[in-house]
């Protein structure tokens, strides 16, 4: 019994380290090439092994051969992960040849391959199986050769034609540059790996899109032609990001080529996409098809909008370089107008303002910089006359830059003039103030301090000899004031004392009671498109009694043609004054409460209160 269990031991032990047939090169296992999306793995077995030749890496003394036919200049080679095993191998030329690579890369418990794509179609090559400073009775493992063919477009002569693309509704077309081979050096990095596109130019601006892919570093070139010249070389941006190209200066019609590669990578499987976008002109790209802007009121503007991705540049830039631009038209109502530009996000938008196509350049409009608006606003355009803008981005250009433009009609005020002087009341303080606006007027005579680029005129009847003007404080508004003893009469008084955001007064003590005065404000050193203010003429000396007589007195018939009465409280020394519009004096009657004033011509007159050297107020009198 004893004799018969000694002779299994060793019949299993012998078992276990017969060596196994592919133990030497020459008796290589030959391995079919398998696809690379399904891969079927051929079993082996160190245990048993011995050394054929010296490891390339580590100790070894157990190996086993295989061999493998390439049919593809791309092939890869992978073991996959064996618990416990460090795993190597290298492949060989031929036994006993040259070794093409020593593939020992990830030590115990992995996986180990091998991809290039400079096999020689119809050699056979070896690979030596081996673990690394181990030795074992059993080490089962699996192998496998995968053929990674070309792909169609791996040269020039069979670049793959890509249809053009919508930019709102982009399709991608694909390719695996795994097994494509290197056509020409690459114009960035080290390359192995390329295959090519072509497409034909529809328009002018078209922009070229790979997405990113995760590990890839993808990048390509424009060249005019096989073997033409090279355009432009796009490689910013490093690995798992995107590529891009846009610009304006396609040829229509001709055929440009695209060679699609990985920087400083070569991978077995590399699929990466791409997409040409046609990105035709706006309409209104050049100036004679500059599209008419509607005007818009200051508060309600609707903003037309052009995106500049395709323009091409008509004219050079009057600020910065720029190579897109696209052309408006706008004829005023008024003389004041504003062109306004919202701002965008990453654009840096500009616009110059002409007086006709090939014209003479009016204004240069780029102060704000990216993510910026612009505006401009002037009180000296011309009723009537047609007017150029051309929109560009500065120092610019994108495949898609939408933006908007709106010209904005500012009416001048009902009293920009003198003669149209809006008629103050005279209160008691000076909180009850009127408004004014800046906006849309036009300067009517120098400016008394500083410059005036837009004035408003306002008139009251003096109804003492002491009172103030006020304008109140307005954020800012460095407002000033000059007060007229009439329309291109004299000047009494420049007000102009406090600056930017503060009010400006003044108590003036020498008027003449029942004289029309006039006032003109400005915005000191300022064009306003927008600015409104508070103006009052108050009397500082008024009681609480006075404005209590002032509301009480009145005029009775009103219109009238002949006899005026007027009902006030009996008080020594009331005074009735009698005036025209221009101030002058008619009558003036003493403590009289009817006045024949059928001698008149008929017109507008004010009746004036007056008691002690005190206005108690001005009435408005029709004559019929």
């Amino acid at each position: 019994m004893k004799s018969i269990l000694t002779y299994l031991l060793l019949f299993f032990s012998l078992s276990n380290w017969a060596q196994p047939a592919n133990d030497e090169c020459t008796n290589a296992i030959a391995l079919t090439l398998q696809p690379i999306t399904n891969p079927v793995y051929t079993s082996g077995n160190l245990g048993g092994a011995t050394e054929s030749t010296p490891a390339c890496s580590g100790t070894t003394s157990t190996d086993v051969w295989y061999s493998f036919t390439a049919n593809s200049e791309a092939n890869y080679i992978f073991m996959p992960s064996q618990s416990g095993l460090d795993l190597a191998f290298e492949i060989l030329d031929a036994c006993g040849g040259n070794s093409i690579a020593c593939v020992d890369t990830n030590s115990t418990n992995f996986s180990e391959s091998y991809y290039n794509n400079n096999f020689v179609i119809g050699q056979i090559y070896y690979i030596k199986v081996f673990l690394y400073n181990q030795t074992f009775t059993n080490a089962p493992f699996q192998i496998a050769v995968m053929d990674v063919p070309a792909p169609v477009n791996d040269d020039c002569i069979n670049a793959i034609n890509l249809p053009l693309q919508n930019i709102s509704n982009t399709t991608y077309t694909s390719v695996n540059l795994g097994g494509a081979t290197e056509s020409t050096p690459a114009c960035s990095g080290n390359i192995s790996t390329d295959a090519w596109f072509s497409f034909t130019a529809n328009s002018v601006g078209n922009k070229i899109y790979m997405p990113s892919h995760y590990g890839l570093d993808v990048a390509f070139e424009i060249l005019d032609g096989c073997n033409g010249n090279s355009i432009v070389c796009i490689d910013n941006n490093g690995q798992s990001h995107s590529e891009s190209y846009y610009n304006n200066n396609f040829i229509v019609g001709h055929t440009y080529f695209i060679k699609v590669y990985l920087v400083n990578q070569k991978v077995s499987n590399a699929v990466v996409d791409i997409a040409v976008t046609d990105i035709p002109a706006p309409t209104n790209d050049d100036c004679a098809n500059a599209i008419n802007l509607p005007l818009q009121p200051l508060l309600s503007v609707n903003y037309t909008s052009v995106n500049l991705g395709g323009a091409t540049e008509s004219t050079p830039a009057c600020s910065g370089n720029t190579s897109t631009d696209a052309w408006y038209t706008f004829t005023p109502i008024s003389v004041g107008n504003r062109i306004y530009m919202p701002s965008h996000y990453g654009l840096d938008v500009a616009f110059e303002i002409l007086d006709g196509c090939n014209g003479n350049s009016i204004v240069c409009v780029d102060n704000n910089g990216q993510s910026h608006s612009e505006s401009y606003y002037n009180n000296n355009f011309i009723v009537g006359h047609t007017y150029i803008i051309k929109v560009y981005l500065a120092d610019q250009m994108a495949a898609s830059a939408e933006i908007d433009i709106a010209v904005i009609d500012i009416p001048q005020p009902d009293n920009d003039d003198c003669v149209n002087a809006t008629n103050l009341t005279i209160m008691t303080d000076d909180t009850h103030l009127t408004n004014g606006i800046l906006g849309g007027a036009t300067e009517s005579l120098p400016a008394c301090s500083g410059t005036a680029a837009n004035d408003v005129w306002f008139s009251f009847i003096a109804d003492a000899t002491e009172l103030s003007v006020k304008i109140g404080s307005e954020y800012g508004l460095d407002s000033v004031f000059e007060i007229f003893d009439a329309c291109n009469g004299n000047s009494l008084a420049c007000v102009d004392n406090n600056g930017l955001n503060f009010s400006e007064s003044l108590t003036y003590q020498n008027f003449t009671i029942g004289q029309t005065y006039y006032v003109r404000v400005f915005g000191k050193n300022a064009l306003y498109y927008n600015k409104s203010f508070g103006i009052v003429v108050y009397n500082p000396n008024a009681s609480v009694s006075n404005d209590t007589l002032l509301k009480k007195w009145q005029i009775s018939p009103n219109p009238t043609s002949n006899l005026l009465r007027i009902y006030f409280d009996d008080k020594a020394n009331m005074q009735v004054i009698l005036t025209n519009t221009s101030g002058q004096i008619l009558l003036e009657e003493t403590k009289c409460n009817t006045i024949d004033v059928s001698r008149l011509t008929k017109g507008v007159y004010f009746v004036n209160l007056v008691s002690d050297g005190q206005n108690f107020g001005t009435r408005k009198l029709i004559i019929e």
